[in-house]
Order: structure tokens, then sequence, then C-alpha cells
């Protein structure tokens, strides 16, 4: 893309004077309005994109974000939105100056909000609030992460922005949409075409994410899928998160409720916003190191990631009919294998993570264009995948040579046919005498904690 600086836009009206960030579908400048005071002259965000094809797929997200943006601009966390026009060969989206950098910065360069209950429950439920007005106008986002939201130059304040992954569709089926780490199971599921997820509670799944960030400085797992190691031990132990990474008790029920399987059991936003106000502590204080204890799952599989911690759904809420005539996808619960009885303790110590500086990475400050996000080190919080992608191939844990007993290959029910590999094969959690999966998810999180350029025993 050309650059833009020095040259004005809208008839002379608006200054580009210098380029805040770039990201795949434009560029975003500081723009100064020319016609207002030049003692206190007011200054915008202005996003300049390049003019598509109109049956092309960037052009749809170009129409999502000029036609659902405005819808939600209003609200104090929502970036506002001011107007936008074009010109023969570019489009420039007039917005809010929001100039405090992105979440993303705030988590893994400024530390804001290490052992900060304070700030981390003040801006967290500001989230919340943006997200549910966001649902309440019939928008989803979609593309929920750090990079998408900016904060105040003083840091109290967050306001959500890029709408170009949103939607109007309560029940979707755009599969592998929005950012890898960030994205729910159903969402990156390998559905039938005739099968749809919820919107709504993809977006409450990625709010989980965010959470865990906010508080360990760490992603969970790179993909919510059984290929995953992290999320395999989740799977297996629901309590997993807790036993690996500095969160509290208090922060550990929340987020098993909001990384439940199915989505129609997940927490709401109403509801976590009412389990937010409540918490005293996100932070583990004063505990002895944690224990990885595989539990004897043919007896206690009530405490594992395929069950949650409320009551069943009755038969008649297990699916609906979306108002398009699809069954929407409902994640039905699968009891895991009743054959993992050996229990296994690894010793670990959670002490809270530093999370290291992004190599070469930089920072979102406009309105609505996330940073480059293949920059950003995977020892930090990263998010690989900025817009719509196919379904994700990740590579299996463990190494060819292990010994392994006969793979536990899950059942062919929708779960199964919705979590395979892009080949279609079904995935299956491969066991070395009970200890593949938490031994390899338990040297991701170590991985995750040791400090870029370290090495040592």
């Amino acid at each position: 893309m050309p650059d833009f600086t020095g040259q004005t836009i809208d008839a002379g009206r608006y200054l580009l004077d210098k380029p805040l960030g770039s990201g795949a579908y434009g560029k975003v400048y500081r723009a100064m309005d020319l016609k207002s005071s030049s003692e206190r002259p007011k200054f915008y965000a202005v996003k300049c994109m390049p003019i598509y094809d109109p049956k092309s797929s960037k052009a749809e997200f170009q129409r999502r974000e000029l036609l659902n943006h405005p819808v939600v601009c209003e609200h104090p966390n929502v970036v506002h939105y001011q107007c936008h026009f074009r010109d023969a060969h570019w489009i420039y989206v007039v917005m809010e100056l929001v100039s405090g950098g992105d979440l993303f910065a705030a988590i893994t360069e400024k530390h804001v909000f290490r052992n900060n209950d304070a700030l981390v429950k003040k801006i967290y439920i500001q989230i919340i609030d943006a997200l549910q007005f966001c649902h309440g106008r019939g928008i989803f986002h979609r593309d929920i992460k750090p990079e998408n939201i900016l904060c105040s130059e003083d840091g109290r304040q967050v306001k959500l922005a890029d709408f170009g992954l949103s939607t109007r569709n309560g029940a979707s089926s755009e599969y592998g949409c929005g950012s890898c780490y960030y994205m729910s199971p159903e969402c990156i599921a390998e559905g039938q075409p005739r099968l749809k997820y919820s919107s709504k509670q993809t977006d409450v799944w990625s709010m989980g994410v965010i959470l865990v960030n906010m508080i360990s400085g760490r992603n969970p797992w790179r993909y919510a899928t059984v290929d995953d190691s992290c999320f395999q031990a989740y799977l297996l132990d629901n309590n997993f998160l807790f036993k690996v990474l500095p969160i509290s008790a208090e922060a550990n029920a929340i987020i098993k409720r909001i990384f439940t399987i199915d989505p129609l059991r997940r927490i709401t936003l109403h509801q976590l916003r009412e389990e937010i106000t409540r918490v005293g502590t996100f932070f583990r204080t004063h505990q002895a190191p944690a224990k990885i204890t595989r539990i004897n799952h043919s007896i206690e599989y009530v405490e594992s990631g395929w069950q949650t911690e409320s009551d069943p759904l009755p038969a008649h809420q297990r699916s609906f009919i979306s108002s398009e005539g699809a069954v929407l996808f409902t994640s039905p619960i699968i009891l895991p294998p009743d054959t993992l009885s050996q229990v296994i303790t690894l010793s670990i110590q959670p002490g809270l993570p530093g999370p290291s500086k992004p190599e070469q990475s930089q920072k979102s400050f406009d309105a609505s264009s996330s940073a480059t996000d293949s920059s950003k080190s995977s020892m930090a919080i990263k998010t690989p995948s900025v817009h719509p992608v196919g379904p994700v191939a990740v590579a299996q844990p463990g190494s060819g040579d292990d010994d392994i007993e006969e793979p536990l290959v899950l059942p062919d029910t929708i779960l199964d046919k919705n979590l395979r590999s892009p080949g279609g094969k079904a995935k299956s959690i491969s066991i070395k005498n009970g200890r593949n999966i938490i031994r390899a998810a338990v040297q991701r999180i170590k991985d995750f904690s040791t400090p870029a350029g370290h090495v040592g025993g």
C-alpha cells in the first residue's frame, strides 16, 4: 500500500499526519480535522482500505465492518465510528482515536494486570458490557482478542474494535472464523454444511481466553481441538489450568464454566458478569505447589472437561432449529474414556510466568486494524490468524518413537465429527502408559513460561 502520510482526504478536511499501524486489509493513520480549532485540534484514527472486487471475501469483510460497527458504536466501551467515504481506489473509515495502545501490549509489555485484582475486574467487566451491548443489538463480534481491544491513555478504560468478522447471524456456518487461539471448538469444527454454531456463545468462549491472558499472561492452548496437548489435558481434567497457571480457585471455577464444551450449557455473558463481580482474587496466593493428577475417569468423570459444573440440560433443550431451518450444533456431552484408570501425579511449581516481549511486535494503536499477528512470540499471547481461516491443521502431540498403547478414539458422534483433522480422519488420544497427554501439556506450559533466550535445566 502507498504511504498516505502528509496527504489530505475528504476534500481537504483530514490531514493524515502519521501512521499508527497496519493490518491485513489496510493502514491506519492519525488524522487531524482541519476544520477544528487550531488551538485545540481534533484528532481521529482513519483506516485506509483498498476497494476490492465486490464478489471477494475481503469486500464482504469491509461491508460487515461498515454496516455493523455503526450499530454499536454509541456504547462507551466500543470505539466510536464517525463516518466513511471513498474515492476511486480507496475507502476511508474515520473513527475515534484511542491512544493508549491495545490490550495485548497492556498484558505482555506493561504488565498492568499482574496481581492487580481491581484492574482485572474493572477492565474485564468493561469488555463484557461492550460485548453484551453488541449482542443486544444483534451484532456478534467473532474476533475477540487483545489486539482488538484498545486502551485509553491512562489505562482505565478499554474499547472494542474491528468489526470486520462480525455477523448478524445468531447461528453461523462460517467455520474457522477468527483467531486460532481464541476460537471455540465448535467454530474450528469441520461441521456438516447443515450444522451451525451459536455466534453468541463462541464470543463467550473467546472471553475465557481473554481472562486467562489477563491473569496469567499466557494462552491456555493453541487450538481448542484434541490434537492440542494442553486442550487434551483440559478435556481429561478441567482443573488442569488451575494446576499449571497462577490462577485462584475462584477464577478457575469461572474459567471452567466458560470453557464448557457444549455451547448451550456454557455460561452466559450476564452470568459471567455476576460471577466476576463476586471474585475476591484472580491470582493464586500462598498456595502449595500444584500437582497434576490423572483422575480415575471411570469413576470421577464429572470432574473432566467433557462435563460441566451445571446440571444436564433436558433432552428437549439439547438442540434447536435456527430461523434458517438448520440444526444448531450443540456439542453433545461425551463421556471420556473409562479405561484411563491409572493415577499419575506430577509436581510442578505454577509460579507467575512473566510474559516475554513479543519479537518484532507491532502495536495496534488504531481503532480497527490488528497488527501482524505472526510477529508475536508463541511464548506470550499469540494470535496467528486475524481473518477467517480454513479448518485448522495442527500437529499431533508426541513423537513417532513413543511406546504407545492402543489409541483411544473418540466416539463417532457430532462432537467427534466436528473435531476431526482437515482430512476427515478421526483424531485419537494417544496414551503412553497413561502419561503422554499430561506430560506434553505440562511441558507446553513450562515452555510458555521460559523467558525468550533462556537456556538451562
